[in-house]
């Protein structure tokens, strides 16, 4: 049913290549319609693909790490919250065995973007709500108390480790 092209020879004596499904002729205006369709797909794919970054779009990453008392935390929730600016949206990561994680877009919908962002960190563990505790001292859960701040600049950013102790401060 797909398998091939027909050529018609028009007026004008170019011949246009079509495949074999589309071999009926078209008025005017259905040609028309089909170009502005063909051309609406392709300005979509366009624009998805420049909300992704993937063309001409801005390119905002970072890298860290967290500690709990100089050892590695893995399975940690990272956030990256504006320090005033709410318009830049928050922004998340989980980190790996290392402790290591990294912040980047996910979605064209939340982009990452440049500025002064507060970082809280936690861990849940435990089963069934009525069990879960966080692992992380509440200072450094808390977007008040937290000591994590960080300027995100254009590209890629590699943030001091955000270094935990459970020891009460002095």
């Amino acid at each position: 049913m797909f398998s091939g092209a027909t050529g018609n020879r028009h007026s004008a004596g170019r011949v246009v290549f079509r495949p074999a499904f589309f071999s009926q002729n078209l008025s005017r205006g259905q040609s028309m319609i089909v170009r502005a369709l063909g051309l609406a797909i392709l300005a979509a794919a366009v624009g998805a693909m420049a909300g992704c970054g993937m063309v001409g779009g801005s390119s905002v990453e970072a890298t860290g790490a967290v500690t709990l008392d100089g050892n590695p935390l893995a399975n940690a929730s990272v956030q990256l919250i504006p320090e005033s600016n709410a318009s830049l949206g928050t922004q998340a990561a989980t980190t790996d065995a290392k402790g290591a994680f990294t912040v980047r877009t996910v979605s064209s919908n939340t982009p990452f973007k440049p500025g002064k962002y507060v970082a809280i960190v936690s861990k849940l563990s435990g089963s069934g709500m009525d069990n879960m505790k966080n692992e992380v001292p509440a200072m450094y859960n808390k977007q008040q108390t937290t000591p994590f701040k960080v300027e995100i600049v254009e590209g890629k950013n590699e943030l001091k480790p955000f270094a935990m102790t459970t020891k009460q401060m002095r």
